[in-house]
């Protein structure tokens, strides 16, 4: 599973559409469809807002190890 799939499976763990994601995260649901398929990468600053927006393990959003959420 990539980091990418990792997000997707974030985004429906918690409920949210990808424009829902994407307004609390400041990311376009255009660039979080392309993340979710792998057509983009998700930046540094997006794994950073989307681990403490969320409360989520940044191990587990990196490399799939550990918990998902803190």
């Amino acid at each position: 599973m990539t980091i990418n799939d990792r997000v997707k499976l974030l985004r429906k763990q918690i409920g949210l559409s990808q424009t829902e994601f994407g307004d609390k995260v400041g990311i376009a649901q255009g660039h979080m469809t392309n993340i979710e398929t792998g057509r983009r990468e998700v930046t540094e600053k997006s794994i950073k807002v989307i681990c403490l927006q969320f409360n989520v393990n940044e191990e587990w959003l990196r490399t799939g190890g550990g918990e998902m959420f803190v």
